[in-house]
């Protein structure tokens, strides 16, 4: 059995400042819809972080063999 404690997706930290738009962007995508899109992000790694401790609860028998092969 696994349970996932943390899942962060975050802003590359090569910089120390915070950025208000991609560093490289064709499409001219706006202060407003670049902070909307990390709004989302954070919104969906708190979903799929469930996602993942709910498969992880079941359990992973490792080694995993998968017997479909074998058939």
């Amino acid at each position: 059995m696994g349970n996932i404690h943390t899942l962060n997706v975050t802003m590359s930290a090569h910089s120390d400042k915070k950025r208000h738009a991609p560093i490289y962007d064709t499409l001219g995508t706006t202060h407003e819809e670049y902070q909307a899109f990390w709004a989302n992000v954070v919104t969906e790694q708190q979903r799929w972080k469930k996602v993942f401790n709910r498969v992880l609860s079941a359990g992973i028998p490792l080694p995993y063999w998968n017997l479909s092969f074998l058939t």
